[in-house]
């Protein structure tokens, strides 16, 4: 073990705040709006095998309104698949349609957020039992169908470090706290531990997590240690550095609801 210091992953604290998590919803969801405009919607989409952009409009704006509900509601444990009505237009409905209902459900979804506390106990699949967790959710669930939009119609699109950084913590706080994805998807034999660090500047890390996590693989499960870089330890507030690399989807695909996050410059050793 190097100098680093390092820490359990407590994933009751996000990496970025509330309204870190609610600007880069904004964001994000307009980029996926404005690359969805600019290619059919029939447009395959090569990081969801056998999506097009009109599954993928369909599917975050759905996402988008449930949490909606999820949220306003302050639902205390699992909803009812039935909480909300999507209001979808018409199957065969024209794509200025469903991009414009795609944008309303993402204003819906910001003005709920925008009337509810950060600290708003309700339920969610996570440790964090707060507004927290589905705002810092619905910011990773943002980002990376927008990178699937922006991968489909061909052009690239940057994810700040910081907001990479803590979608990977996101991820793995995920797995290794939520009893839905506690298990591994494919059976794993043996044991080992893998290193993980993004090689992105480290100024460009300054205000995240650090970057660098080691996950312990054994047959009883998974534990994550995340490593701070003596740089890193203030925790500056916030920080602007734009990553210099173009946005990638990880090659290992999982669905919204196991917890997909952005990618950011990683590599492991």
């Amino acid at each position: 073990m190097n100098s680093e210091s390092s820490t359990s992953v407590d994933a009751s604290r996000p990496a970025f705040g509330y309204q870190a998590a609610l600007d880069t919803v904004r964001d994000w969801a307009e980029r996926l709006a404005v690359a969805a405009e600019s290619a059919p919607l029939d447009t395959p989409v090569p990081s969801c095998p056998g999506w097009d952009l009109g599954k993928l409009v369909r599917h975050t704006g759905r996402v988008h309104r449930y949490v909606a509900a999820l949220v306003a509601q302050r639902a205390p444990e699992v909803p009812a698949r039935d909480l909300v009505d999507f209001g979808c237009p018409a199957d065969d409905g024209e794509p200025s349609a469903w991009i414009a209902w795609y944008r309303s459900g993402a204003e819906q979804l910001l003005a709920v957020f925008d009337d509810t506390t950060p600290d708003t106990p309700m339920w969610s699949w996570g440790d964090d039992q707060h507004a927290t967790f589905w705002a810092r959710r619905m910011a990773h669930e943002t980002v990376i169908h927008a990178v699937d939009a922006h991968l489909a119609v061909g052009t690239e699109t940057a994810i700040d470090p910081t907001v990479a950084v803590d979608g990977l913590d996101e991820l793995l706080e995920i797995r290794r706290t939520s009893p839905t994805f506690t298990q591994l998807e494919e059976p794993f034999a043996g044991a080992g531990t893998v290193h993980l660090h993004a090689t992105d500047e480290a100024a460009a890390l300054e205000g995240t997590s650090g970057g660098e996590w080691t996950v312990r693989l054994a047959a009883d499960g998974v534990a994550v240690v995340r490593l701070l870089r003596p740089l890193l330890l203030s925790r500056p507030a916030s920080v602007s550095a734009p990553s210099s690399a173009k946005a990638t989807r990880p090659s290992t695909r999982a669905s919204t609801s196991r917890g997909r996050t952005a990618p950011t410059s990683a590599s492991a050793a």
